[in-house]
């Protein structure tokens, strides 16, 4: 067996584990605690211009409808979101986004809709102004994390656990007197304190770790992490998640359409992102 044929046993595997993915352990951190983002994803139907696909969230179930079209270099996409409810289907939203190529290397996108009117650039070669920006924030986030440690922490109290992913940033510490810290970048405040046995702190502590876990799967995929952290910054950003903007980020960046378990497998981790910035925002 060459390697080329063990590559592409291991990129089946991987792809069916993506799309098996359960996160019955956020259940069971959750039970005390309403999760409203807690999601899971069934691809229904995957065209070139056509992707519909059922999101259940708790108890509810959705329906995604994306359907889009390019004219004049720009690919618009209409978004519908139906409730899906006594085999009937309730439009309850409706997004319109705009991507456009600027250059070789970045593109321009353009989010409309329920309450959302957002424009950004994501810069898709080697994303330097990417990582200038958040060295920028790290390093300014770092400092104040030295004066908060400096004023809370005494010769009896130490990190007793930390975890999460320093890719998005989003991480956690727990101190050996009970208290805690939620830090996670792009958020007012950057970080923030509060008591390890805080149930809204748990979820978070849970997602984060489980963005952690992803990460070290994607990077199994030679090239997806890459895309993953485009699309992730353009979350970040305000942009609408969808499966038709990771395929054009995919597809600008030289690395084709993936195939369905590891698209699914970007999205999981845009909307784990997702869920640890709506529980961080509840703490």
């Amino acid at each position: 067996m060459n390697k080329l044929s063990i590559g592409i046993i291991c990129m089946i595997l991987f792809a069916t584990i993506s799309m098996n993915i359960k996160v019955n352990y956020v259940v069971a951190q959750t039970d005390y605690v309403e999760n409203e983002s807690l999601t899971s994803v069934q691809i229904v139907e995957n065209k070139d211009n056509l992707i519909v696909y059922q999101v259940q969230e708790n108890e509810r179930f959705y329906e995604y409808v994306e359907e889009s079209e390019t004219v004049g270099g720009t690919i618009e996409v209409n978004i519908k979101k139906y409730e899906i409810k006594d085999d009937e289907k309730i439009l309850i939203e409706e997004y319109v986004q705009q991507i456009k190529e600027l250059n070789g290397s970045s593109l321009a996108v353009h989010s409309v809709g329920n309450g959302i009117d957002e424009e950004i650039i994501i810069n898709l070669s080697n994303n330097e102004e990417l990582k200038e920006s958040r060295n920028s924030e790290y390093i300014k986030s770092k400092q104040s994390l030295r004066v908060a440690n400096a004023f809370n922490t005494n010769s009896y109290w130490y990190i007793s656990e930390k975890g999460g992913s320093y890719l998005t940033d989003t991480r956690y510490e727990v101190f050996s007197n009970g208290s805690a810290r939620a830090i996670m970048a792009g958020n007012d405040p950057y970080y923030k304190n509060t008591k390890s046995s805080n149930g809204n702190f748990k979820v978070f502590q849970v997602y984060a770790d489980s963005l952690r876990q992803k990460e070290i799967e994607l990077t199994l995929i030679g090239g997806v992490i890459g895309i993953a952290d485009a699309v992730i910054e353009a979350v970040r950003l305000g942009q609408v998640l969808n499966f038709t903007l990771i395929k054009t980020i995919a597809k600008k960046m030289g690395k084709g359409i993936p195939i369905i378990g590891t698209l699914y497998a970007i999205y999981d981790y845009a909307q784990t992102y997702i869920d640890a910035r709506n529980a961080y925002r509840k703490i």
